[in-house]
């Protein structure tokens, strides 16, 4: 749909609008940020439809580059990083670290596999390891804990659906859809009325289990290879999508590409 000076367009999953996907309302925007940011995968896919675009000569548009924030790019990485960051901090015992490798390491083979919705149950059961372990350690911010009993209740087994989320539940509000539903849809007067921004429920993410878990390091990787900056931002206290996991997964051994990278992981301080 196209509002006031800037665009929004909804893309199907598969990519099968791609040719939808700018059209001649980007070649008519050329003054609109050209840089792509987001918190998880999906701005990779959207990236990577823009850059074909723009190679194909179909649309006329900078790209000037792909910003990354805490981005669940590659679930074995950040599943495998888990243990080993909770030992540094002192939340979790030994007994506990040679556990949580274990199954981090079978979610990495079962993602090896294609077995991915197997992955992410594992993955869900290695989160109720660790918050059983840990003192139920707040896997948004290490350096807290959560006051839900397990990860498996209620959204805090799903602590990528928005920042905050479990800490939202926990008070009874949330204040950014308040904002956005109301503040902003008044103020800017282009949102139609029977549009609701809201979090993305848990019905919907349980049902995308089989994309969750697969990697999106070939998006980064072939963003590269055109040239895009792809720039990668996380929290320093964050565990789900670590820093020693994001680390780990940065294509340093493509020395063809890793230039375009901008590699530094830049941190800054949970709020």
């Amino acid at each position: 749909m196209t509002r006031g000076n800037c665009w929004c367009e909804e893309l199907n999953k598969d990519g099968s609008d791609t040719a939808d996907l700018p059209g001649g309302e980007l070649r008519s925007k050329e003054r609109c940020s050209s840089v792509l940011e987001a918190e998880g995968s999906f701005v990779l896919e959207t990236g990577v439809l823009v850059a074909r675009a723009i190679r194909a000569g179909t649309l006329e548009l900078t790209l000037g580059g792909v910003v990354l924030g805490d981005s669940w790019i590659s679930p074995d990485d950040y599943a495998l990083s888990y243990p080993w960051l909770l030992e540094g901090v002192s939340r979790l015992d030994d007994n506990a670290v040679g556990k949580g490798i274990m199954m981090a390491v079978k979610v990495k083979q079962q993602m090896a596999a294609g077995q991915f919705v197997a992955a992410y149950t594992t993955w869900v059961n290695l989160l109720d390891m660790i918050d059983s372990r840990s003192g139920n350690v707040n896997m948004e911010n290490f350096v807290l804990d959560t006051t839900v009993s397990s990860v498996l209740s209620d959204s805090a087994a799903r602590p990528l659906l928005s920042p905050g989320n479990s800490q939202a539940a926990n008070n009874g509000s949330n204040t950014v859809s308040d904002t956005v539903n109301g503040f902003l849809k008044q103020k800017f007067k282009i949102i139609p009325k029977d549009f609701i921004w809201q979090e993305v429920s848990l019905q919907v993410f349980d049902a995308l289990a089989n994309d969750f878990m697969k990697p999106a390091i070939n998006e980064v990787d072939e963003l590269l290879s055109y040239g895009v900056n792809v720039t990668v931002y996380n929290g320093q206290y964050d565990v789900i999508c670590s820093t020693l996991g994001a680390e780990a997964w940065l294509p340093v051994d493509k020395p063809s590409t890793a230039p375009y990278m901008i590699s530094s992981i830049v941190q800054y301080p949970a709020n």
